[in-house]
């Protein structure tokens, strides 16, 4: 898991620190706008997959003018060792969007080559709970 782009937090916001059993409910103290979920119509590596949605982030940063906050996790990539291929990797994320951004705007530009491709499920709830 790792959070991108969180500016300086107030204090009320600072990141538990020793305190593991403490992040739900500091994860849960953000106005998330986004829910999403990050495939690939290809197969890639865990580091390629890090760096394509790094590139993406970067990218929607960039055109928007604005940083976008986000808790990103990556699942899969992982052989089980029982002789079964790996799971795809893929991302799950929450974003602050502090503009209007929409899921169309989301899922087009993460269907753009060289991101995720036109094979994509995306899943974008607004105001997650």
């Amino acid at each position: 898991m790792r959070i991108r782009s969180l500016h300086k937090p107030e204090p009320a916001r600072d990141r538990p620190a020793q305190h593991p059993d403490a992040c739900p409910d500091w994860f849960r103290s953000f106005d998330w706008s986004w829910y999403a979920t990050y495939t690939f119509d290809r197969e890639v590596s865990s580091s390629q997959a890090d760096d394509l949605i790094e590139q993406y982030f970067l990218g929607c940063e960039k055109y928007l003018k604005i940083a976008i906050p986000a808790l990103i996790t990556k699942q899969g990539g992982r052989y089980s060792g029982l002789g079964k291929s790996p799971s795809s990797v893929h991302f799950h994320s929450l974003l602050i969007t502090p503009v209007d951004v929409s899921a169309t705007f989301l899922k087009d530009s993460w269907e753009r080559w060289p991101f995720g491709g036109t094979r994509c499920r995306r899943k974008c709830h607004s105001r997650c709970t």
